[in-house]
């Protein structure tokens, strides 16, 4: 009987980790068709997908239509398509099918920032706005403007503004928020949030016990190159053949040059999880020859106390956290670290020889100055062995943990050694 429950357990888990890797993978190959479907001037066959219910696609086919207007790489080593094609560029007849796209989103139940970011693409469009359109909107900013919290209407009030084409929210209103969503933690906490130890055995139904915890340094200035340092399944700190702690360079800057909260923007500082890599290394020009480390935002909870239960105490009201729940909140996702098949070609850029990427943060890969550079692989190895295992291909989708992102001030240079070692 115990051998057949034990049997049953695994089965369950099995099953359960399987349908999280089909979900992540199924969400990308939806996106990706649906914006080659409309790019080639073809209809997009709707609701296909056995995982995702017929209304979960649809925004799917949102998201990537927001992700044309915003000039999304379309390159890919399966298509030759031209990169970074816009709207502007579309035929007439794509048009037409993003136009009758959009038409099906309109009923939906979107969030607030969807909402927006549906009247931005009817924008670009240039697709006229009817009574329906402006007695929206207009709701939508009376809705913002008697909002407890004005973080929503501060991130978006310049895109309503100029969509109703009056100053309608006072720009002078946002001035604090704004200033607060900057604010970086002191060096005390800081210190508090390398060495907190939190319940793993509570957190998420112990699905996070006996994984790692990986910390990621940032300036502000998302264009200088930030700092990995990492703690293993039994809360050590990390360390590299010398007996130092080790530590890796990375980046969280957005090629579009956006905001945390747009799509395409900044990685967001605060907490993601780390729940394994993609099913396998495709697209490597655009990702690399390593497979990418799936990254999920903790889900919404009463109060976010699923986030505080990976915070200590003197970080619960500090901003820094919250750039992630409000770009869950916004509806951004699929995240991910990954390398990349593409040569630099940022010399004299503070990120260099990194690429930037629309979101995910990026792993430098190739050859630069005569030196080779693996570090998705380094990555993916050092996480294996931290949790206990061999660095195999095989054990790579126990690639589990806790990832923090945290900006650390606003110094125009890379995140070094130096600056982290008062931590240890």
């Amino acid at each position: 009987m115990k051998f057949l429950t034990a049997m049953l357990v695994i089965l369950f888990s099995t099953l359960t980790f399987a349908q999280s890797i089909n979900l992540d993978y199924e969400e990308e190959w939806l996106i990706d068709y649906y914006k080659r479907s409309v790019v080639a001037g073809q209809i997009p066959q709707m609701c296909i997908s056995t995982v995702l219910s017929c209304e979960e696609q649809i925004k799917y086919v949102f998201q990537s239509l927001l992700e044309l207007a915003n000039d999304a790489d379309l390159g890919s080593s399966q298509v030759d398509l031209e990169p970074n094609k816009s709207i502007s560029n579309l035929s007439e007849q794509s048009l037409l099918i993003l136009e009758s796209i959009l038409d099906q989103v309109r009923g939906l139940n979107l969030s607030t920032a969807q909402k927006i970011q549906y009247y931005l693409l009817k924008e670009s469009l240039e697709s006229p706005m009817d009574r329906l359109d402006i007695e929206a909107l207009n709701e939508l900013s009376n809705m913002l403007l008697t909002a407890p919290s004005q973080k929503g209407l501060c991130l978006y009030a310049g895109d309503i503004n100029r969509i109703l084409n009056f100053e309608k929210i006072n720009p002078e209103l946002c001035a604090p928020e704004k200033m607060a969503l900057q604010m970086t933690p002191s060096k005390d906490e800081l210190r508090d949030i390398f060495q907190f130890q939190p319940n793993l055995n509570e957190f998420s139904k112990g699905r996070y016990k006996d994984t790692v915890r990986l910390y990621m340094f940032c300036r502000k200035d998302r264009q200088y190159p930030c700092r990995f340092l990492m703690r293993d399944k039994d809360g050590n700190v990390v360390q590299n053949d010398k007996g130092e702690a080790w530590s890796q360079s990375s980046l969280g800057y957005s090629r579009k040059k956006k905001p945390y909260w747009k799509i395409d923007g900044d990685t967001p500082s605060g907490i993601f999880l780390m729940n394994g890599v993609m099913p396998e290394a495709n697209k490597k020009m655009r990702y690399g020859k390593f497979r990418r480390i799936i990254l999920n935002f903790v889900a919404k909870s009463e109060a976010e106390q699923k986030q505080k239960q990976l915070l200590p105490a003197s970080s619960y009201d500090l901003p820094w956290w919250q750039q992630a729940v409000q770009s869950r909140n916004n509806g951004r996702s699929a995240f991910r670290i990954h390398g990349t098949g593409f040569t630099s070609t940022g010399q004299g850029k503070p990120y260099y020889p990194f690429m930037a990427t629309r979101g995910c943060v990026a792993q430098i890969e190739g050859n630069f100055n005569s030196t080779k550079y693996k570090y998705q692989r380094r990555l993916l190895d050092q996480i294996m062995q931290a949790r206990g295992y061999d660095p195999t291909y095989k054990n790579e989708y126990k690639v589990r943990g806790i990832l923090y992102i945290i900006n650390i001030n606003n110094e125009k240079r890379a995140v070094d050694y130096q600056d982290l070692e008062s931590l240890l």
